[in-house]
Formats: C-alpha cells, sequence, structure tokens
C-alpha cells in the first residue's frame, strides 16, 4: 500500500464507506471485501467497486509523471 500514487489514494478514501483515511481498516476479509454490508470490495484493495476509479487514477498518476519527463 506504501507505493499507491497519491491520486489513487485519495479515490480510496473518497470511496471508502467508513471514511478510513490511512487505509483499510482491520475489517477487510481474505477475499477483500468491506465489513460494511452491501458495499462489496474494499476501495484500498482495488476491489470491484473501487478498482476501475482506484485503476484510473493510478493510469493517471503514471500519464502524468511522463508528461513532466
Amino acid at each position: 500500500m506504501a507505493n499507491i500514487a497519491p491520486a489513487a489514494w485519495e479515490v480510496a478514501r473518497a470511496a471508502c464507506p467508513k471514511r478510513m483515511a490511512h487505509g483499510p481498516c482491520a475489517g477487510v476479509a481474505d477475499d477483500g471485501a468491506c465489513e460494511v454490508p452491501g458495499f462489496g470490495a474494499c476501495p484500498y484493495t482495488g476491489g470491484s467497486r473501487a478498482g476501475n476509479s482506484l485503476a484510473m487514477a493510478r493510469d493517471l498518476a503514471v500519464i502524468g509523471r511522463e508528461l513532466r519527463a
């Protein structure tokens, strides 16, 4: 988790139903599911609910670095 791009971290933080700001809580299941009933995958694990947004934020961070290089 330490290598996650800042933009991706903000996406995950905004998507977390518990508003965890420093990473996933201790309630993440072994399969990456959030402990909040009906939510789905933990945003910090890149699961289904936030996975697309998280992947997009990572891609944008990479593109931004490439453009600045």
